[in-house]
């Protein structure tokens, strides 16, 4: 139940900040239902063992996936803006294909 209502506070959260972008105009209506009409799920934190190293407990990374999550479509746009600026930033760092 706690977190239904943590999940339901976070999401109010957001629509009251798109609401009020959209009423400064700064969102496309397009954008706005993009962003508001999604369904998510709370993420699952698991570890990924850091398994090089000889560590008593065993030590890992955090990782908790995004998919289908909350902040999914804000981040997509957060990208989508974002993309053509990273390449001129000195420090970029393309990412390396995997082969």
């Amino acid at each position: 139940m706690i977190t239904f209502i943590r999940k339901w506070i976070r999401t109010l959260h957001m629509i009251i900040i798109i609401d009020v972008m959209a009423d400064h105009g700064e969102l496309h209506r397009d954008m706005i239902n993009y962003l508001k009409n999604q369904t998510s799920c709370t993420s699952v934190q698991y570890l990924l063992p850091k398994i090089h190293k000889n560590k008593n407990p065993l030590s890992g990374r955090p990782i908790i996936p995004a998919d289908e999550s909350l902040t999914e479509r804000i981040s997509q746009f957060e990208d989508f803006f974002l993309q053509p600026h990273l390449t001129k930033i000195k420090s970029y760092v393309r990412k390396p294909l995997i082969s």
